[in-house]
């Protein structure tokens, strides 16, 4: 098992940032089973969280930083090709 908290920030004067969301690539065969403050979904190796539902914009500025996730795997995995937007 392992969990993360990632933060993610909306940088410079353009309009707020809807429906953000942190990807990464896992594993084959690690899963994502838990997430907080965001939804999760993963495709294969694909993990992502996006924006939950009552907060789904992001002003400029801004850090999203009470976003965390629980996943399971044989080993501890390395993350890779961690993207925000």
């Amino acid at each position: 098992m392992s969990s993360a908290s990632p933060r993610s920030r909306s940088e410079g004067r353009q309009p707020s940032l809807r429906d953000w969301y942190i990807q990464w690539i896992m594993p084959r065969g690690a899963a994502l089973t838990q997430a907080w403050n965001g939804t999760p979904m993963q495709s294969g190796p694909v993990a992502m969280i996006h924006a939950p539902a009552g907060k789904p914009a992001l002003s400029p500025g801004a850090t999203v930083s009470d976003v965390g996730f629980v996943g399971a795997a044989a080993s501890p995995p390395a993350f890779t090709q961690i993207t925000c937007g």
